[in-house]
């Protein structure tokens, strides 16, 4: 019996995989010229239309999984369904790109033995952790969120210091990395979330129950706890394994309306680390972090999943203030693991924009009577980020930080380590979201490793200037009995042999075991663009859904993209995105590439951040295109 090939994701497929006996992958069937064929969905794959054998007629116009059976032949060996299917269209997609549904139907008995007596096992863990059950902690997600990785603490130390908590969710604690369930989140990467679904990374009992941070259980965390003050210095920053309580489950609007009505539960904490936050995003900003914001929109699906709402979002100051702490979360873990395993490390960097893109761009601004300064933002991001500081109220501001945002590197992941341009900062990672991101978990294993070599629970190093009387406060804090590490930063304050006391360098986290290495890396790179394509496409999918009744609805809308076929303008009701085609202006159109601009004979110009009026031609949800035509 042939051995079966396994669907790969488009991304690993060689060539000389392609056209192999046996070889799988989806495509529309369709009936032409009274003989039935297959068009490939992936047209990177360079295959062709392949001749289907035995395939019945009703099958026309299906999605299927087509085998090979030579160059030019192959045969049905799963229909998906019905071609423009919501359902079917994304199936297809999930599973051209080897990411399936039911990848943890067979290790059932695996997680049934992982997941098994999880209360008890808490239990006897807690002994082991910092309690910080009795601070008041809660968490802060979307209303439709299903999982919690990350929760705040707030306590009050003196007058002017707090003790701010980041509680992430201790996910390797139950997750082990020589598990088949391992395997399985190495080869998705990231949860996948569609309109009204979620595929999690993780078995849904550990991401929506077990690692969830739920309010009223307790549960594991590694957590950061910083000392701030109320200027938005970071005093210091411990690592610490713990336990928490949370004691309420937030929405970003809940949490907003207490703040801006000054009552309901916890508006003290609230209050503060909103005030907090702001202070130490401005610091980040004078330092060369960049304030882009893209506009959003939020959905409203009804229970069949279909959209019954479109609003503009607002980015409320709770979302802000998250992200805050988050990033301060991360670039701490960046730190420390620097310091303590530099070697073994998987940091988030985004690379100096793109010379040629950033010429493109300060072209393109001139359109918009704006004097880019191309050449001094090449390597400082400083540069960058007070160019959009002063063109915070330019009225075409959303479509500039879009071309922004377009024109900059895209961040990735790498085990080595060139510092993140977009948040100006030298060493970065990804810590905070272990639920749905593989490299998260990979920090949290790393940190593990740390601190288990140190035989301690904390890890310590310090956030930045010393605050005079404040000595006392940092030093009674390292406890000698207790071995830990000492991040070199600290050298000047206690002296070099007492540093040199609490260094312990020895790691022995088998890379091979919890999958750090560059295959793996590069496999999270593509998998974060792949799926970020499908949730892209989803969404897409859902719009022309809700306008599929629609066609000759009339409305405003601005250019976001120029080519030679067209120029592609985002409705504004919607923020649907689809295309006025060349063919169907008035007249001749020469495509400037430099300037990306569309211009007549007659001088009639096209250019990015156009405002113009528009119709709804066609929809087509097999290929997922929306055409627009111009309203005179």
């Amino acid at each position: 019996m042939p051995k079966k090939k396994k669907m790969k994701s488009p991304k690993t497929r060689g060539k000389s995989d392609i056209f192999k006996s046996g070889y799988e992958f989806v495509g529309l069937v369709k009936k032409i010229n009274k003989k039935m064929i297959v068009i490939p969905d992936n047209k990177k794959e360079n295959i062709g239309a392949i001749y289907l054998e035995d395939c019945p007629e009703k099958y026309d116009n299906h999605k299927a999984i087509i085998r090979l059976k030579s160059k030019k032949n192959g045969q049905i060996k799963e229909i998906i369904g019905p071609a423009g299917k919501y359902q079917t269209e994304i199936k297809a997609l999930l599973i051209g790109h080897n990411l399936p549904e039911n990848k943890y139907d067979k290790y059932s008995s695996e997680i049934k033995e992982l997941s098994s007596n999880w209360s008890d096992r808490i239990q006897k863990e807690i002994t082991t952790r910092k309690d910080y059950r009795q601070i008041p902690t809660f968490t802060i997600d979307p209303t439709s969120a299903q999982d919690f990785d990350d929760a705040l603490s707030v306590k009050k130390l003196e007058d002017d210091i707090y003790e701010i908590g980041v509680h992430i969710a201790d996910v390797s604690f139950y997750i082990k990395p020589d598990s088949d369930i391992y395997k399985q989140i190495i080869k998705q990467n990231f949860s996948i979330y569609l309109p009204s679904k979620t595929i999690h990374l993780l078995p849904k009992i550990f991401s929506e129950q077990i690692c969830s941070l739920k309010p009223n259980e307790d549960r594991l965390c590694l957590s950061i706890i910083f000392k701030i003050d109320t200027a938005g210095q970071i005093i210091s920053a411990d690592l610490e394994k713990t336990v928490i309580k949370s004691k309420k489950k937030f929405s970003y609007q809940e949490a907003e309306n207490i703040i801006d009505t000054k009552r309901g539960p916890h508006f003290k904490e609230l209050k503060i680390l909103n005030s907090l936050a702001n202070k130490i995003r401005q610091k980040n900003i004078k330092k060369g972090m960049l304030p882009l914001e893209e506009a959003k929109k939020d959905f409203t699906f009804n229970n069949q999943g279909k959209i019954i709402a479109i609003n503009s979002k607002k980015r409320l100051k709770t979302e802000k203030m998250i992200e805050d702490f988050m990033l301060l979360a991360n670039r701490q873990v960046a730190e420390i693991i620097n310091k303590n395993n530099k070697k073994n490390h998987l940091y988030r960097i985004h690379d100096n924009p793109p010379i040629d893109k950033i010429n493109q761009l300060a072209q393109i601004l001139k359109n918009f009577g704006l004097n880019f300064p191309a050449k001094k933002m090449e390597t400082s991001s400083l540069v960058l980020g007070d160019f959009l500081k002063n063109i915070d109220n330019h009225p075409q501001k959303e479509i500039i930080h879009k071309l922004v945002i377009r024109s900059l590197a895209k961040a990735e992941y790498s085990s080595k380590n060139i510092g993140h341009y977009g948040l100006a900062l030298k060493d970065y990672c990804h810590f905070t979201s272990p639920i749905r991101r593989w490299p998260d978990l990979i920090i949290h294993y790393l940190l593990k490793d740390i601190i288990n070599k140190n035989q301690t629970t904390k890890i310590y190093t310090l956030g930045a200037k010393s605050r005079g009387n404040n000595t006392n406060l940092l030093r009674s804090s390292l406890r000698p009995a207790e071995p830990c590490s000492v991040i070199p930063i600290l050298a000047p304050r206690f002296g070099n042999e007492n540093v040199k006391k609490h260094f312990h360098f020895t790691h022995s986290t088998s890379l091979i075991k919890i999958g750090l290495n560059e295959e793996n890396i590069s496999r999270a790179n593509e998998r974060e663009i792949e799926i970020a394509e499908i949730e892209r496409r989803a969404l897409k999918l859902k719009l022309i859904e809700y306008l599929s009744d629609k066609i000759g609805f009339k409305s405003q809308g601005i250019i976001v993209a120029i080519t030679s076929f067209g120029f592609f303008v985002e409705e504004e009701e919607t923020g649907a995105e689809g295309l006025v085609r060349i063919s169907n202006l008035k007249g001749y159109y020469h495509f400037d590439e430099k300037n990306l601009q569309l211009t007549s004979k007659g001088n009639r110009k096209y250019s990015l951040g156009d405002k113009i009026k528009i119709r709804l031609a066609k929809v087509n949800t097999i290929n997922g295109w929306i055409d627009f035509e111009l309203v005179d």
